[in-house]
């Protein structure tokens, strides 16, 4: 595995899902009793690199800024109540939710990194965890905004 990043369970525990940073993606792996079965591709690639940008000199891209967001980077995720997957992609200052089903969709975007500028992490909470909460690497501060669905409650809330 190359750069597992964030791990999450659904809600009924049948899955772990793992986000991959480098190949900007997510896997999942069946859980059966104790035992986790071999991964499987969940949704979409959120980025992609050619052949020639990988290896020791892969940094050297990175001072192009349309390069940055071509690679995606996913970093962080968490679960909504409706089993939707959202997935921080760094480098593109983007938030996905991958249904159930597999298909992604745009929640939140930000080009030019404005407001929402190198998401790395996201939670929900409040009373009603419809609060949502968005971490990031380049900001000295964390995004909270308002979700028309709630968050799934982790373990340890349910």
């Amino acid at each position: 595995m190359n750069f597992p990043n964030c791990m999450a369970l659904d809600r009924n525990e049948d899955y772990l899902y793992v986000v991959r940073t480098v190949a900007a993606d997510v896997v999942r792996f069946p859980i059966r009793g104790e035992t986790l079965c071999p991964q499987e591709r969940f949704g979409p690639p959120l980025g992609g690199r050619r052949p020639d940008e990988f290896g020791s000199e892969s940094g050297r891209f990175l001072a192009d800024p349309q390069v940055g967001r071509r690679w995606g980077m996913a970093d962080g995720c968490a679960f909504d109540a409706d089993g939707n997957l959202w997935v921080t992609i760094v480098l593109a200052n983007r938030i996905v939710a991958i249904r159930p089903d597999g298909r992604a969709t745009v929640v939140l975007e930000d080009p030019d990194g404005a407001v929402l500028s190198g998401p790395t992490s996201i939670a929900w909470g409040g009373q009603d965890m419809r609060d949502i909460y968005v971490g990031s690497i380049l900001t000295p501060y964390v995004l909270k905004g308002r979700s028309s669905v709630p968050g799934l409650p982790m373990v340890h809330q349910r």
